[in-house]
């Protein structure tokens, strides 16, 4: 008795489990599902517009709402306007064309509009904006973040409001915030601390420039400091680099390991070989100080030219 009780229960089990196998199979091509709902509120097997609880598909297609656990195997098939209140979690990737709002968790990738909370993919995450926290194990692509973007290998975004952090690379056009590239960043307006590995790239930059090999921006403002070499038009404030710095003007305090070379400077000036300008106001001291044109101040050098 007891033994053809559990054959019977094993055998009702193996029925389901196919019924609900056939049934989110062959319904993902309508909007056929299995709900066990009370006014939208339960659980959902297939394919189901809207629901308010958990809902387990194959691949979704038009879907619409769901509050709760949206759980599939498959990558969607084009969910322009759907929202996932909740958890997304995918064996593939889960995803939803306006917006998923809480956790979102896909094996390989996570695609959305919008990326409230957190979202981790193993492989990469693309989203038009990423709002929390944003985990792609090999690359994060977005066209904003608000808050911590991290790429395995990279990152890409048009605005980064916060931390962006890439293990070779970031690219940005607008930085609010931290950047760092493990080996090499490129942005054009940043407003906070921008750090390369090797090497940092801007056009216009505010606050904390560093690179380990070498710095290179058009206009900088704030305290900049290279191993190497740094380069710039306009540099305005604390600037450092093992091996030297060049720009067109450079006006503030300037340490140059080896030499400093300008078109004009203002400011304090230290080098241990050279500096030369055309115009110098202020103070330099070096083993060869060389003004082409007026100087207004005083040198100390070996040579003064």
């Amino acid at each position: 008795m007891i033994y053809t009780a559990r054959r019977t229960n094993k055998r009702f089990c193996l029925v389901v489990a196919l019924l609900l196998i056939g049934l989110l199979l062959t319904g993902q091509n309508a909007y056929s599902s299995l709900n066990v709902t009370i006014a939208d509120y339960g659980f959902s097997f297939g394919n189901c517009k809207r629901l308010n609880g958990v809902r387990l598909n194959i691949s979704d297609k038009g879907l619409e709402c769901v509050n709760g656990v949206n759980l599939t195997l498959w990558k969607p098939r084009g969910n322009p306007d759907a929202v996932i209140n909740g958890a997304a979690l995918g064996i593939v990737g889960p995803g939803a064309g306006e917006a998923i709002n809480g956790i979102a968790i896909g094996l390989v990738g996570v695609k959305g509009g919008k990326l409230r909370g957190i979202s981790i993919a193993p492989v990469g995450i693309a989203s038009d904006e990423v709002c929390g926290i944003g985990l792609g194990g090999i690359g994060l692509a977005t066209n904003e973040v608000n808050g911590f973007g991290i790429g395995g290998i990279g990152v890409t975004a048009d605005r980064i409001n916060g931390f962006g952090f890439g293990t070779i690379g970031l690219a940005c056009d607008d930085i609010n915030g931290i950047g760092i590239g493990g080996i090499g960043i490129a942005a054009d307006d940043v407003r906070g601390v921008l750090i390369g590995g090797v090497g940092a790239a801007c056009d216009d930059m505010v606050g904390l420039g560093f690179g380990l090999i070498g710095l290179a921006t058009d206009d900088f403002y704030g305290v900049s400091i290279s191993g190497i070499g740094l380069a710039s038009d306009n540099i305005t404030g604390i600037s450092f680099s093992g091996v030297g710095v060049a720009g067109d003007c450079i006006t503030g305090f300037c340490v140059g390991g080896i030499g400093i070379g300008a078109k004009e400077l203002k400011g304090v000036f230290l080098s241990t070989c050279g500096i030369k300008s055309r115009q110098m106001t202020g103070f330099s001291m070096s083993g060869y100080n060389g003004v082409k044109g007026v100087q207004k101040g005083l040198t100390i050098g070996i040579i003064n030219y």
